[in-house]
């Protein structure tokens, strides 16, 4: 709030905000979104991958740690990626601008894109990967304990450790050729000459 004033009021508040120079804005937005962002991975990790990989560690208080940073380090990943993916649709960020040039709402449309995906999986049931077929609360139910029955069932092996390093490795890979490729694309893409 206290960038709100001219001159700002350096002795009530945090002026200039630590993002400033990395965000290019001085706006809460910056930290309205990445919360969105978290807010929404917590949700998909809950609802789609049903607390997967996190439920896979045995004890209680590692499971709750890992899974907290785990969060937050998707989170961070979505809400920074989104701003690049805006800035290859719509140019460079010009601070003092208003609508889709301003970083001060490019950082707020982040997480509206990341509550997209949370508004595509409750209310369009993911269509089209997959189509959600309705099921019985006895259905429902025989689901949750197969499912925790093989979650109870899995043991630290040292394969198990190779494929969870594995695919860590990879998806981050995949992260980083999405932002290599993603510029390629769009400058292969025009829209309006």
């Amino acid at each position: 709030m206290g960038i709100l004033y001219n001159p700002w009021q350096y002795f009530t508040s945090i002026a200039p905000p630590y993002w400033e120079q990395f965000a290019n804005t001085v706006s809460g937005n910056f930290h309205v979104s990445w919360i969105m962002c978290c807010t929404v991975t917590v949700w998909l990790v809950e609802t789609i991958w049903e607390r997967y990989p996190f439920s896979l560690i045995k004890h209680d208080g590692w499971r709750r740690v890992v899974s907290f940073f785990g969060i937050i380090a998707i989170a961070l990943a979505m809400h920074f990626f989104f701003y690049f993916a805006q800035e290859l649709t719509w140019g460079e960020a010009i601070r003092g601008t208003r609508r889709d040039f301003a970083p001060d709402w490019r950082w707020l449309h982040v997480g509206e894109t990341a509550v997209f995906f949370l508004v595509h999986h409750w209310f369009m049931d993911n269509w089209p990967a997959w189509k959600m077929a309705p099921k019985t609360a006895a259905e429902i139910q025989r689901d949750h304990e197969t499912r925790q029955a093989m979650v109870d069932d899995i043991r630290w092996t040292p394969g198990l450790g190779w494929g969870v390093g594995t695919g860590a490795l990879v998806g981050v890979a995949v992260y980083f050729v999405a932002v290599r490729a993603l510029p390629i694309v769009y400058n292969a893409i025009t829209v309006i000459e």
